[in-house]
């Protein structure tokens, strides 16, 4: 078993031709990368099988795939925690602006949970011809909200990182081949940002980059909101309600996005944020527990 470990290190800088995601804080515009070491443990590797794969009741062909159960190890700086994972349907693709938008006018998902001020050239919410590309620019509580409204919840870092084919220790949800812009939307040394488009593209494309359990873009395009704690905040002895309360709580996001370069994709690597930050490059899926009784692919 391939076993990955990378030393912490952090990335800040300011500017507006940066390559990894941006985010806002008390109105300014940063740019950061925590990189924490993440390892595998103990998991059945899988095969790519879209057999995996179903359409969403009650939605216009969206899809969630089955991760089955597994133990997944990931550490920030020195602290280290293993997850047991269970069986967990997660859906295919990142939440779109046209899913999105629909709990907006449900009025349980507030317009004000995502950035339509600063960056907006990047946000998808708005922008004309983007309706079927990643939500973005949302904050955590604005990406739980939504999977609220869908009767979901969000992934853990182990669900994510096992639905993203990181069981068997390789480097990307497609093998270990370097990314290019057939399988992940980044920033193309050759090409730039969104491998030449600037922006996200739609989250059912690039079928070539699909993980071993048929989930799509899970580096590239935008990073994902998980629902896993920092270590710290997972110390601090609050509760649950008020950690969701409080904008400076520190949570997981996987995946790379659309304005970061091939050797930030990795899965042995992630990011911790707050959760009032509006990522211009993160987004969302949702994924939901395996009902008692429920039929499950083999």
């Amino acid at each position: 078993m391939a076993v990955s470990l990378f030393p912490l290190l952090f990335v800040v800088a300011f500017g507006s031709s940066m390559t990894a995601p941006f985010f806002t804080v008390h109105g300014t515009i940063v740019l950061t990368s925590a990189v924490v070491r993440l390892y595998t443990q103990d998991a059945a590797p899988a095969t790519a099988n879209e057999s995996r794969c179903r359409p969403i009741e009650g939605t216009d062909g969206a899809q969630e795939c089955f991760v089955p159960a597994g133990s997944m190890s990931y550490c920030h700086a020195d602290h280290c925690q293993e997850e047991a994972t269970r069986p967990v349907w997660v859906d295919r693709t990142e939440v779109t602006v046209r899913q999105f938008q629909k709990c907006v006018d449900a009025g349980k998902c507030l317009a004000r949970k995502f950035d339509t001020v600063e960056r907006s050239e990047f946000c998808n919410m708005g922008a004309e011809g983007r309706e079927d590309h990643p939500m973005n620019c949302v904050e955590w509580a604005g990406a739980i909200a939504y999977c609220r409204f869908v009767g979901k919840r969000l992934p853990t870092i182990g669900e994510w990182r096992l639905a993203a084919g990181a069981a068997d220790g390789r480097l990307y949800p497609w093998g270990n081949e370097p990314p290019d812009c057939t399988r992940a939307d980044f920033h193309s040394e050759a090409e730039g940002r969104g491998c030449g488009k600037m922006y996200t593209v739609p989250a059912d494309s690039m079928p070539a980059g699909a993980s071993p359990y048929g989930l799509l873009h899970m580096v590239g395009n935008v990073l994902e909101w998980t629902s896993t704690l920092s270590p710290t905040c997972l110390a601090s002895g609050k509760t649950e309600q008020e950690l969701e309360e409080d904008d400076e709580t520190l949570r997981f996001v996987a995946g790379g996005s659309f304005a970061d370069t091939g050797d930030t994709l990795a899965l042995t690597r992630s990011s911790i944020d707050e959760q009032e930050s509006k990522h211009v490059g993160a987004g969302f899926r949702c994924a939901r527990d395996v009902a008692p009784g429920e039929d499950v692919p083999q």
